[in-house]
This record gives C-alpha cells, sequence and structure tokens, in this order.
C-alpha cells in the first residue's frame, strides 16, 4: 500500500512518502492541485490540516483512502485535560513528534503563520499550550488594518530598537515583542514543569532559536513526522 503524507499549514504545505528522504514544499493555494496530479498514486492520504476548505476538497476527492489526524488516533498521547476536539492537526502531529524525539516534559514552539506552543508532561499528558500571531501575520495585520502602515518584509536579524523610521519600528516592535511574548509563555509554563526541554520548529524557527539559546531546534519535518509516527 503507498501511502502519502500531507502537513497542510495555512501558508505552506509538506507532502512526502512514507519517508522524510523527499519532502516537497507546497504553497497551500495550489495543494489541490497538485495532489490531483498524485492521485493516481496514492492507495492511502493520511493528512494533518488546519485549512478547513482544504480538509473538505480533500474528503470529496480521496473518500476512503483519506486518514484526517485527530486526537482519537494519537493514542500514545493523553488529552483527559483538555478541549481535544478544538485542538488542531498540527498541534496533535507536534505532541507525538515530541514525544518521538524528545522526553517529557516537553514544550514545542511552532513557529509559523501563527506561533503554537503544545507542552507534553512526563505521563504523556496534552497539557495544552498557546497561540499567538507570527511575524508576518503581525505585520500583515498592521498593514491591513491601519491607513499608512506599510507592510514590512522579514529579516533575519533583529531590526533596530527603537526604530528610526516606521518599517524599522514595525520590525523592531512585531519581532521583538514576539521574542517577549514566548519567554513569558516559557518563564511562566516552567512554574509548574521546570525541567521541561524547549523545541523550536515551523519556518520561522531559526530566527526565533538564536534569542534562546537553551532551547532544542527540532529536526527537519517536525511536524510532518509525527503524522509519519502515527502510521506505524
Amino acid at each position: 500500500m503507498k501511502t502519502l503524507f500531507a502537513n497542510i499549514g495555512n501558508t505552506h504545505s509538506e507532502l512526502a512518502w512514507d519517508n522524510l528522504v523527499n519532502v516537497d514544499i507546497i504553497k497551500t493555494v495550489d495543494i489541490m492541485k497538485e495532489l490531483a496530479y498524485r492521485a493516481h498514486e496514492v492507495d492511502r492520504l493520511v493528512v494533518a490540516s488546519v485549512v478547513p476548505k482544504v480538509t473538505g476538497q480533500l474528503c470529496v476527492r480521496f473518500g476512503q483512502k483519506l486518514i484526517l489526524l485527530n486526537a482519537e488516533l494519537a493514542k500514545s498521547i493523553k488529552f483527559a485535560d483538555v478541549d481535544h476536539f478544538s485542538i488542531g492537526a498540527d498541534r496533535i502531529a507536534n505532541a507525538i513528534a515530541a514525544q518521538k524525539h524528545y522526553s517529557a516534559p516537553v514544550m514545542v514552539v511552532d513557529c509559523g503563520t501563527c506561533v503554537t506552543t503544545e507542552l507534553i508532561d512526563k505521563s504523556n499528558q496534552f497539557q495544552g499550550g498557546n497561540i499567538l500571531p507570527g511575524r508576518l501575520l503581525q505585520r500583515k495585520i498592521l498593514a491591513s488594518a491601519t491607513g499608512q502602515l506599510p507592510l514590512a518584509p522579514l529579516n533575519s536579524s533583529l531590526a533596530k530598537s527603537p526604530g528610526r523610521h516606521t518599517m524599522e519600528a514595525i520590525q523592531s516592535g512585531v519581532d521583538l515583542g514576539l521574542i517577549g511574548a514566548i519567554e513569558k509563555l516559557i518563564t511562566h509554563n516552567s512554574k509548574n514543569f521546570p525541567d521541561m526541554t524547549i523545541v523550536f520548529t515551523g519556518g520561522d524557527a531559526k530566527f526565533f532559536k538564536k534569542h534562546f539559546p537553551d532551547a532544542e531546534l527540532a529536526p527537519p519535518h517536525f511536524t510532518l513526522s509525527g503524522l509519519l509516527e502515527l502510521a506505524k
């Protein structure tokens, strides 16, 4: 049986067969076109999707071949203390991957369109997490919800603070603010889990990891690896 795995995010998606040797990264707006092209090869499609519109299209296109990740399929993780029906599939996949790669307690910080955290304790209980807008999303909100503010580009390093012009003020304000927010979340969660490992993943992980020297940088395609682990 040939199984295709798909991690479908808000901006980008990852596709891989039953290993992580060759992973294709595709814009999510193009994902259905790509999957339609591959459909004749697929016996089973295992998906973690955070885009309901795409999820619905997948249900129509692949029917019984489709397996959508949810908390009930993640048998190795306990969800007794949380509302598991509202937890995104990407966060569930992160929890599975964290259990595979690290000793609990572990806090995953996934830096993408949104910044999400997932915390798993020593008994493999999913303790919950946090969600806040990521660097690019905050920039887009500032540009779209105001009359004068421009869309500030992402930089790999911090802009000067205080910013000497509007663009620099947005870049330093958003980026330093997010670093501070993540630091606060880690400090707060460490009160109950003082020995937890901090793991950064996602497209913006390297930017944030530089500011948290004691944290770990997750292996490539971390979320997708959790999805593959589920299918073993």
